[in-house]
């Protein structure tokens, strides 16, 4: 049994979907953890890696994290592709300037078949709406990445669409004169 930090109790068990990975957090509760058998449907691929979603999302909780990158050099897969990965839990910032991205490094996948892609997150009329608040609360937003901070998609923009992360979305033209 793997030991908790004081060695004392058993750890959380490892994540077993994306979903999980991510947890209702803005940066992953499980940096570093190596997990097996992610399973998601390729959505994209380019040079440096390919993006998966769950197959199946939970419509009851359509801001739930549900899609990660896979950091992967010149990778064989296809976007509809099946596949149960292997590896790491990381996280990446681009620059100071934007939120750190969850995903896998030293990876070993396999294709397990082929699947339908996940529906497409409309954003805009007919679909979500995000929320008009960027971020509130004692926390300033360049804090966001605190564990601590409350991850509120229904509230705050940040949260919103840090939830639709690696995830096929499509906004509505004329979001912005939506929210005027």
């Amino acid at each position: 049994t793997e030991l908790g930090a004081m060695g004392d109790a058993p750890a959380t068990p490892p994540p077993t979907t994306i979903s999980e990975i991510h947890g209702r957090h803005y940066t992953t509760p499980h940096l570093g953890r190596e997990v097996k058998n992610i399973t998601g449907v390729v959505t994209a691929v380019g040079p440096k890696g390919f993006w998966i979603q769950e197959p199946v999302h939970n419509d009851k909780d359509p801001t739930a994290p549900a899609g990660i990158h896979i950091r992967a050099s010149q990778p064989s897969v296809q976007v509809g592709d099946l596949v149960s990965v292997d590896g790491k839990i990381s996280m990446f910032q681009p620059n100071p300037r934007e939120l750190s991205r969850t995903q896998m490094d030293d990876v070993t996948y396999r294709v397990i078949g082929k699947s339908s892609l996940p529906k497409t997150v409309l954003i805009g009329k007919n679909g979500l709406l995000p929320p008009r608040t960027v971020f509130e609360g004692r926390t300033a937003p360049g804090d966001v990445e605190d564990p601590n901070t409350p991850f509120l998609p229904d509230r705050h923009a940040l949260a919103f669409y840090k939830a639709l992360e690696d995830r096929r979305v499509r906004e509505h033209q004329g979001l912005d004169q939506l929210r005027c």
